[in-house]
C-alpha cells in the first residue's frame, strides 16, 4: 500500500463479506477492513495503522 500498489482486499476480506451478507448475516469487521482499504487505494485516506484501531475482531 505504502507504495502504491493494489492490494488483494476484495479477494480476501470481499469475499468474506459478500458470503455474509449473501447468507443474511454480517461480517462488521471484515466490512470495515475493505471500507478502509479500498478508501486507501482510491487516495481518500493516507494508510495508517491506527485507522484500524476501532475495528472489532472477533466475537463479542
Amino acid at each position: 500500500m505504502l507504495r502504491g500498489r493494489r492490494t488483494e482486499i476484495d479477494h480476501i476480506n470481499g469475499l468474506v463479506v459478500a458470503g455474509a451478507e449473501a447468507t443474511g448475516t454480517a461480517a462488521p469487521g471484515n466490512r470495515a477492513v475493505l471500507d478502509i482499504v479500498r478508501a486507501i487505494e482510491r487516495g481518500r485516506l493516507t494508510p495508517a495503522p491506527d485507522r484500524l484501531a476501532g475495528v472489532a475482531v472477533g466475537p463479542g
